[in-house]
C-alpha cells in the first residue's frame, strides 16, 4: 500500500519475471488480503516456510 492505494506488486514482479527465465523461486510475503496470481511451480509463501522452521537457541 502506498499513499492509501494498493500497488499490484506481485503482478508487477510476475510481469518482470517474464524477462528473467533464470529465476526459479519467488518468496511471497502477503501484507494485504488482496488476491494475487500464484505460480505453484515458482511461488513460495513466506509464512508457510517460516512456520515449518524449527528454531532453537541454546543460551550459553
Amino acid at each position: 500500500m502506498r499513499g492509501g492505494r494498493l500497488i499490484p506488486l506481485k503482478a508487477n514482479v510476475d510481469a518482470a519475471l517474464k524477462e528473467c527465465p533464470n529465476v526459479h523461486t519467488v518468496l511471497v510475503v502477503r501484507r494485504t488480503n488482496a488476491e494475487v496470481g500464484w505460480n505453484d511451480k515458482r511461488d513460495v509463501c513466506y509464512y508457510k516456510v517460516t512456520e515449518e522452521l524449527a528454531i532453537s537457541v541454546n543460551p550459553s
